[in-house]
């Protein structure tokens, strides 16, 4: 739910296995976050405010339906560990971190 937002101290969230379709844009205002997760769900995209994520080092978002990454995902300096197998991807952005960045991108 969009109230997800008012958590701003919050650091690491899992939703794992919990058939979400989406998530609301307001995961964005999580700017403490340093862990996200949502593998294992029925998602087809990832938010643009993903971008916002600042202290983000490690996302995983594997085996859901997704087929693109928001070009925001650029923005996330501190990723450090990405894990997007399992999904439907045709490309990153062009500006995505990739593996020779030193990112972990499985």
């Amino acid at each position: 739910p969009p109230q997800i937002g008012f958590l701003v101290n919050l650091q690491e969230l899992n939703l794992d296995q919990n058939q979400l379709r989406s998530l609301p844009d307001e995961i964005g205002h999580l700017q403490q976050l340093t862990h996200l997760s949502v593998a294992q769900n029925m998602l087809r995209e990832i938010p643009e405010s993903i971008g916002e994520l600042g202290h983000l080092t490690v996302l995983y978002a594997h085996n859901n339906m997704l087929r693109s990454i928001p070009s925001t995902i650029a923005k996330l300096e501190n990723l450090e560990s990405f894990y997007i197998h399992g999904n439907s991807l045709v490309e990153l952005p062009p500006r995505a971190p990739r593996s020779d960045d030193g990112l972990k991108l499985v």
